[in-house]
């Protein structure tokens, strides 16, 4: 068991391989974790590059049969193939700065669900850390839930009506990639 992650860093991409560059390398840097990048229909060869890395922390798991894409059904996707006990949710344009897995490995304990503490960055609002355990008990996002943001709201208030507790880490960790709205999904 020494070589298994304590977090698993689910990160999803449709499309925006040109963010995953800048944001896979911070995610692999993360002391004892792994990473699994979900590929939502990228047409950009998003797999083969994140293979290419042959990085043993870095793997990808594609969702082909979805036209339209849902926040929802990619981390819930990527959930199933983490291996840690933690799960890390971010997107592609996520830059984690510093060691947000060894903060969460020294600091996050069994009850809690961790996000960004306030001055919050709205674009990092999706970004939360829980158990796989607490996860698995509110059974992950909501996949009727599609578009942007509600999603999030809605699986922290199923986090919390499990009686978890949320907690913050600092929001210097997380820093969006500054982008206009042509390019979500």
């Amino acid at each position: 068991r020494m070589n298994e992650p304590l977090i698993s860093v689910i990160v999803t991409c449709r499309n925006r391989l040109h963010h995953l560059r800048q944001s896979l390398p911070r995610m692999l840097a993360q002391t004892g974790a792994e990473t699994v990048v979900v590929d939502y229909g990228c047409q950009q060869g998003t797999r083969d590059w994140v293979r290419s890395l042959a990085h043993p922390a870095a793997r990808c798991v594609g969702v082909d049969d979805d036209p339209q894409f849902c926040l929802s059904r990619a981390r819930n996707r990527g959930a199933a193939q983490a291996r840690g006990p933690w799960l890390l949710f971010g997107d592609a344009d996520i830059l984690i700065d510093g060691d947000l897995g060894a903060r969460l490995a020294a600091n996050a304990r069994p009850g809690q669900f961790c996000t960004a503490g306030q001055p919050r960055k709205p674009s990092t609002a999706g970004s939360v850390a829980c158990e796989r355990s607490a996860f698995d008990r509110v059974g992950g996002y909501d996949e009727a839930m599609r578009g942007w943001a509600w999603e999030d709201f809605d699986f922290y208030s199923r986090l919390r009506s499990a009686g978890l507790i949320e907690a913050h880490f600092p929001p210097r960790f997380l820093d969006p990639i500054a982008h206009g709205n042509e390019e979500r999904q």
